[in-house]
């Protein structure tokens, strides 16, 4: 899925994201809308084939089948503006999500010299027992016995 971009990013002059969101956007419906007409007029080709594929006059049923192409390719522009709708809302809910989800990390960032986040991660329960490093201290030592 193309992706537009982000504020503040690659903006050479105030205005330009919003005008090339702008474009994006509306490149990405008439592509969807494009790619439902094309698939509504072959489903259409399609079905009224059928229709001719079981005729024994085939000249009779002309009108059938410009209707059922015509049919066919409503369908496929419906189909195509419908999924450019659900694309749209799609991203304006993406949009909706990133801009509440930065507010959330804005205020929940550990501010340094905050009594809560200074020593995350380093709390110990209970005695550390060491005995191998204990060990090795007396051995550096030499406070060893030998027997």
């Amino acid at each position: 899925m193309l992706q537009t971009q982000t504020p503040g990013q690659f903006a050479k002059a105030p205005g330009q994201d919003e005008e090339f969101d702008a474009r994006v956007k509306i490149i990405r419906k008439a592509a969807m809308i494009a790619a439902g007409l094309f698939a509504g007029t072959v489903i259409g080709g399609v079905t009224g084939l059928f229709v001719y594929a079981n005729s024994r006059t085939p000249n009779a049923h002309d009108g059938v089948f410009a209707v059922i192409q015509i049919l066919g390719v409503v369908f496929g522009f419906a189909m195509g503006f419908l999924a450019a709708r659900g694309a749209e809302a799609q991203d304006q809910q993406n949009e909706v999500s990133q801009r509440a989800s930065i507010s959330m990390l804005k205020k929940y960032k550990p501010r340094p010299g905050a009594a809560g986040h200074s020593n995350v991660g380093q709390r110990v329960i209970g005695p550390a027992d060491n005995a191998g490093e204990e060990f090795l201290k007396s051995l550096l030592n030499g406070s060893t016995k030998t027997k």
